[in-house]
């Protein structure tokens, strides 16, 4: 008998352990609301669109030394105010046509789980041919000699933006650096104005549009 009221109060004791524990973990088990709380309209935020194309918009949340994930739920897309021409899906495709002006500005929104969080930016629209900067660059470190040749370029100085992402934006801002690493920071930004000499020349066989910048370290 003793022994059975023994093994009795050992399982009750178990159970009680148990439960205190399964209670505790529950209790301090919250849910992650990091991505929600931290989420944004991406991939590129403000959005730069040339006329006559279309770009997907997507809600997304940043992580640590990296590209931003896709944020998993359910998103209404909207722009304001209604633009002749900037047309959004349901799928957060935004279309712009080829007639609407450089320039351009509209909103886009986005509602997440019906208000649960609201995202916007902004939506600029461009012509190529107004400015021709407009989007990602790169200074490769090498040039070419003859037709299959190439000879190393000069040796960079510790300042030197040669081989660095540059970026130019409609609002006429730029930026020189690494984009999605946590550890760089921009070199150098600053605005530019664009210059246009008469040439017929491509940027890529020589400069028919140049800059000045008013650049900050």
């Amino acid at each position: 008998m003793r022994d059975q009221r023994s093994c009795i109060q050992i399982c009750f004791i178990c159970y009680v352990a148990f439960f205190t524990v399964a209670c505790s973990v529950q209790k301090g088990t919250k849910p992650d609301n990091w991505a929600m709380n931290n989420a944004l309209i991406g991939p590129d935020s403000p959005i730069e669109i040339a006329a006559g194309s279309s770009y997907q918009a997507r809600a997304m949340y940043p992580v640590p030394d990296g590209p931003l994930f896709a944020l998993k739920a359910s998103v209404t897309w909207s722009i304001e105010p209604a633009i002749k021409g900037i047309a959004i899906d349901k799928t957060g495709k935004i279309s712009v046509d080829a007639d609407v002006p450089h320039g351009t500005t509209a909103t886009v929104r986005g509602d997440v789980e019906n208000g649960r969080r609201k995202l916007s930016t902004k939506i600029y629209v461009f012509h190529p041919a107004v400015n021709p900067l407009i989007g990602q660059w790169h200074v490769d470190t090498r040039v070419a000699c003859g037709e299959s040749l190439e000879m190393r370029a000069a040796a960079e100085r510790r300042l030197s933006l040669r081989g660095n992402n540059w970026k130019f934006h409609v609002s006429q801002d730029f930026w020189v650096g690494t984009e999605h690493n946590i550890a760089a920071g921009i070199r150098l930004s600053g605005t530019y104005e664009l210059e246009r000499p008469q040439s017929s020349r491509s940027l890529l066989s020589g400069p028919r549009s140049q800059y000045r910048t008013g650049a900050t370290y």
